[in-house]
């Protein structure tokens, strides 16, 4: 008696699965399986532009490090050599250059100002060459692209400014030696370096470039990029399952 109550029970069961399959199929075959794939794939896109846009509503207000007055009419330009990559723009929201633990690079920062003077903007009387040229750093902040200020002695790293050289008031060449320890914390950092003039400089410190939100509400194209991939393909997925579940009702 047993035995058949619960073979009467697994043949409802089957029979309910079987008519919700049906109603199912029922339903989206009256809407053409390229229409509805494309209904998924515009809901997965809103879906993407609203992850990738939502750390700039929750990014406070960020001003240490903002470009001061003086910036304006000054353009920066960087060059690295020794790092793992180097990431820049369009893919990339701002320059990030890529340095493993036990390691160390150079950069060379050049800045050209056709109407200032840069010999009183970057190299003020008492300031030269130094061994410990950026002190703070700030540690980004993966979820919203916010950034902490810590001491760069605390997180492994050191900033040596190893040269500096002016061609006449208009343009200048800041050479850093920069490195990290085989104990440095494996983060990004924004890097305030002098006069940076809205050409933020980040250094992830590890093997992989990060591909989050920046500070100063800095959007990175490759992530919407990877969204809008994986967007494609789930699209795709579902409307293959569609197809298949199609041909066999």
């Amino acid at each position: 008696m047993l035995f058949a109550q619960d073979a009467s029970l697994r043949s409802g069961c089957h029979q309910h699965s079987q008519m919700a399959s049906n109603y199912f199929l029922k339903e989206t075959q009256g809407l053409p399986r390229y229409r509805f794939s494309v209904l998924i794939f515009v809901l997965l896109l809103v879906s993407a532009t609203v992850l990738w846009i939502w750390p700039l509503t929750t990014q406070p207000n960020i001003s240490f490090g903002f470009p001061p007055p003086s910036c304006f009419g000054i353009s920066v330009s960087y060059v690295g050599s020794g790092f793992s990559y180097t990431l820049e723009r369009p893919l990339f929201g701002a320059t990030q250059y890529i340095l493993p633990p036990g390691s160390s690079a150079s950069l060379e920062v050049t800045y050209d100002a056709p109407h200032g003077n840069l010999t009183q903007v970057l190299n003020p009387p008492g300031i030269g060459l130094s061994h410990d040229a950026i002190g703070v750093v700030g540690k980004v902040n993966s979820v919203n692209g916010s950034f902490t200020e810590t001491r760069t002695s605390d997180v492994g790293l050191n900033f040596v400014l190893s040269s500096m050289s002016f061609s006449g008031i208009v343009r200048a060449v800041l050479t850093y030696v920069i490195s990290a320890t085989r104990a440095s914390v494996l983060a990004t950092f924004f890097v305030p370096l002098p006069q940076f003039c809205f050409s933020p400089l980040f250094l992830t410190v590890g093997y992989f470039p990060y591909l989050g939100p920046l500070p100063f509400r800095i959007l990175q194209p490759i992530l919407f990029i990877l969204y809008l991939t994986v967007a494609a393909l789930v699209t795709a997925v579902i409307h293959l399952i569609m197809r298949r579940h199609s041909r066999e009702f």
